[in-house]
């Protein structure tokens, strides 16, 4: 087993006109082989296009504001500090 310390001024950032994401663990990271981590930050008013993970399951940790979330035909309020599990 290996453990990996991720930093924030390693991550890989992507720009996106909703806002951006930091990549922070990915195989294309060399740092996992099953997992992606992302930090997302969705600037306010924006909304980033609807997706789906077919492959895999999502954990979204608010750590501030309140958005809507949407999985399928599903909405839901969040607001800081929640957490939900997309399975």
């Amino acid at each position: 087993m290996t453990i990996s310390v991720l930093r924030l001024q390693d991550s890989q950032q992507l720009d996106q006109a909703w806002g951006h994401i930091k990549w922070m663990a990915s195989g294309a990271l060399n740092n996992s082989s099953l997992m992606t981590l992302g930090l997302a930050t969705i600037l306010q008013g924006q909304t980033n296009p609807l997706h789906r993970h077919p492959n895999c399951e999502e954990v979204l940790h608010l750590l501030s504001g309140k958005i809507r979330h949407r999985l399928d035909r599903k909405s839901t309020r969040l607001n800081s500090s929640h957490i939900t599990i997309s399975y």
